[in-house]
């Protein structure tokens, strides 16, 4: 071939380095901030509060046109130890828990750290978290939400929202996907899918997991990759590969929640709304196509999800007497019941489980009475049972995929570590991007906590390095 003509060298010379010019150009003009945080959740929320506490200008970017992600559709509590006392306990639950797969660092951390988390939550939010319940695989009730109200995330983000638009070191950006994070010799370039820029000295990542990407599930867990999710559309685990050559982590342990509500209008869906933990935590119980139980509700969520699937039509229905929603509180249950996802009967003899559900709501109350010991194993009861005779709440359940445990990896200071497993500088994570806390299942409760703690450590340490 022909070598092309000295005046096209030139010009396509001078067209590259034109576009040198003006992408160095663009990145000059592009604001520049001490720290980003890519990702509006709670996790990111509190990365960006604690920054700016430590005098950091801080830029929160979501893609979604709202901040809260799914950290505002929580709706069992947010855990902390009890006392002191309680932490080596705590610990081994969660360590318990994760089957083997915990980091044990990081869980120490989350622990030990937990009682200043909530101290810091309730001091950020104003909201009364006092209402305790004890959900599965914890050995004491260490998981708070609010007694009235909305559902805790969404009270806890709300809340949070507020301080984060009355901060004057914060700028949000919403509607604003992230498609690059580019490293330089000492800062990020932040491309969005816009075509404008950002720079900051330091990024903490916060953008959440993959429970709704079917893609990923079938590569990395397709044991659940046909099942429901309880996730909003954005959990796609777009943030996984933002960070070049981050380590990633347990990325085929994904939780399968064993109560995802059946919608009556739309019993297929793919996405479903969550019965939350602290439904069986109050006295719910789990029973079957007979009207028999079959499990001690208080199990872990994957034996829980598995006795489940383990079930003709791999459904299950959860059922409350009275006391019980009395403890949950009668507006959620109502507002339930709204939305087509619950049935209030007069009494068991009313459904169409009739009189062996009703056996079983009284075979439950004597055990809750201590006069019966429980078939299944459970030992953890409300302090009252109204049973078969009162009104009782009768919801269909399907296990549906809820959290995913594995992510980016980091180490206790949540510094984002490579492939070799070195920290790489000015780069952060935390909250469900993050793999490595809780192992091969997550306690309830746990997850509000991993996004207050991590994300406080993340905030502190982004916005220190970003004054190096």
């Amino acid at each position: 071939l022909a070598a092309p003509p000295p005046l096209v060298l030139v010009a396509i010379a001078l067209a590259i380095g034109a576009a040198i010019v003006a992408r160095t150009m663009a990145t000059m003009r592009a604001p520049v901030y001490d720290v980003a945080v890519v990702g509006g959740g709670l996790a990111g929320m509190v990365a960006a509060l604690e920054a700016s506490s430590a005098g950091a200008g801080i830029v929160l970017v979501d893609k979604e046109a709202r901040l809260g992600g799914n950290s505002a559709k929580a709706s069992s509590g947010i855990n902390t130890a009890v006392d002191e006392g309680d932490v080596p306990d705590f610990i081994a639950d969660t360590v318990r828990s994760g089957k083997g797969h915990s980091n044990s660092d990081l869980v120490k951390v989350l622990v030990e750290q937990s009682r200043a988390a909530f101290a810091f939550l309730k001091e950020s939010t104003g909201l009364d978290l006092s209402s305790v319940t004890q959900l599965g695989g914890h050995s004491l009730p260490r998981t708070h939400r609010n007694p009235t109200g909305p559902n805790v995330g969404y009270a806890i983000t709300s809340a949070l929202i507020a301080r984060i638009q009355s901060s004057p070191r914060i700028t949000v950006r919403l509607a604003s996907p992230v498609a690059s994070l580019s490293p330089t010799p000492d800062r990020f370039v932040l491309s969005f899918a816009d075509g404008s820029t950002a720079t900051a000295k330091a990024v903490v990542v916060t953008t959440g997991g993959f429970a709704a990407n079917s893609d990923l599930l079938r590569e990395h867990a397709p044991n659940v990759s046909d099942l429901p999710t309880t996730n909003g559309p954005w959990a796609n685990g777009d943030g996984l590969r933002l960070i070049s050559n981050a380590a990633l982590v347990d990325m085929d342990q994904v939780q399968v929640h064993p109560t995802g509500l059946v919608d009556a209008a739309d019993p297929t869906g793919r996405v479903k709304f969550l019965a939350p933990e602290a439904l069986r935590g109050v006295g719910g119980i789990l029973v079957n196509d007979a009207g028999r139980r079959f499990v001690n509700e208080l199990a872990t969520r994957d034996v829980v999800s598995r006795a489940i699937l383990d079930q003709h039509g791999a459904h299950a229905f959860l059922v409350l007497d009275r006391a019980a929603c009395d403890r949950f509180g009668q507006s959620t249950i109502a507002f339930y019941v709204k939305r087509g996802l619950a049935h209030r009967f007069t009494s068991a003899g009313e459904t169409e489980l009739g009189a062996a559900l009703a056996e079983a709501l009284d075979r439950f109350g004597r055990s809750a009475a201590g006069d019966l010991d429980d078939e299944f194993g459970r030992t953890v009861f409300p302090e009252k049972v109204t049973g078969a005779n009162d009104e009782v709440i009768v919801m269909e359940v399907v296990p549906s995929v809820h959290y995913t445990m594995g992510g980016i990896r980091i180490d206790t200071r949540a510094r984002i570590l490579d492939q070799q497993g070195r920290v790489i500088p000015r780069a952060y994570a935390a909250g469900e991007v993050t793999g490595g806390v809780h192992g091969g299942n997550r306690l309830g409760g746990n997850s509000l906590l991993e996004c207050v703690v991590f994300g406080r450590i993340a905030g502190r340490q982004a916005a220190e390095e970003s004054r190096q």
